[in-house]
């Protein structure tokens, strides 16, 4: 988790090939990265957004291919 442009580069590059996907951004701290990456990709892909302690929990609810 945090943030990196050549992850971002990459889903951008997927969705815009309509590839289908959603993404988990776990929020960081102190610096607040998870939440930048939430913020770059939320306006053409989904993207829940979960603090980084409670991540587990969220795959316990997710199917994973």
């Amino acid at each position: 988790y945090g943030y990196s442009r050549l992850v971002e580069y990459v889903l951008r590059t997927a969705a815009e090939k309509n590839f289908r996907f959603s993404v988990i951004c776990a929020e960081t701290r102190p610096r607040s990265e998870g939440y930048a990456m939430y913020m770059a990709l939320s306006k053409k892909i989904p993207v829940k957004m979960v603090v980084d302690s409670a991540i587990g929990i969220v795959f316990l609810g997710e199917s994973i291919d």
